[in-house]
């Protein structure tokens, strides 16, 4: 028999699709995101704005894990293999990261990347690679968008990012910068912190009847499959 687990969600709908996200544990990795529902405050602000104020959450959140392994900036940068200023400027969200850099914290601390962005430490199976992680981003992006009925190319010129960007990141041929998948997350409706979960971009009607969901209340929902959600 399958597992199942509890998830607390937010649900949106958008052109008779039922959108569901993971609600997050605060609100600034949701900068990308203007849904009241998500208690997020963004109306009005550019896109840009909108992609700092992400790259400055996701440095608090890798000061959070350093002071929660209770790593001083200098020893937690030699493990890390960073130089102390780059580790400052990352914790400052003056330094924008690629999801190597990020791959780079996860594999030397033996955490995952949503456990950092989330600015978490505890175990919670581990950081496996970079590959994965990035295989992973790769799918979700891959599935939204088509779930969504959108090209690459529709998708890039939607989210402002080049087509052959794009196309490296859903075929896993390059390192992601955090802006792009920021950009993306921004094109797609979905929050920064989703694209490292495993959790589907949208359920169907029948998915959605069959999990008992219930907008804003807490649903038991299956985990999804090695090739996506049944």
């Amino acid at each position: 028999m399958k597992g199942y687990v509890a998830a607390r969600v937010a649900v949106r709908v958008r052109d008779g699709h039922v959108f569901n996200v993971i609600a997050p544990d605060d609100n600034d990795l949701d900068a990308n995101l203007d849904s009241p529902a998500n208690g997020t405050q963004n109306h009005g602000l550019s896109i840009q704005q909108r992609v700092d104020r992400v790259r400055v959450a996701i440095g608090r959140r890798v000061a959070m894990v350093r002071t929660k392994l209770t790593f001083r900036p200098d020893v937690f940068s030699y493990f890390v293999g960073f130089r102390e200023s780059h580790l400052a400027a990352l914790e400052a969200g003056t330094l924008p990261c690629t999801m190597g850099t990020l791959g780079r914290i996860g594999r030397a601390m033996n955490i995952t990347l949503l456990q950092i962005v989330r600015g978490e430490v505890d175990p919670c199976g581990g950081f496996t690679s970079i590959e994965d992680e990035r295989a992973r981003v790769s799918r979700q992006i891959r599935v939204a968008r088509e779930s969504q009925g959108m090209s690459l190319a529709e998708l890039a010129l939607k989210a402002g990012v080049p087509g052959m960007m794009l196309g490296g990141i859903e075929f896993c041929a390059l390192d992601p910068p955090m802006p792009a998948l920021t950009k993306i997350c921004i094109a797609l409706g979905m929050p920064v912190h989703w694209l490292f979960t495993d959790c589907p971009a949208f359920l169907t009607d029948a998915e959605m009847r069959r999990a008992g969901m219930v907008l804003g209340d807490v649903a038991i929902v299956p985990p999804p499959d090695d090739d996506g959600w049944r």
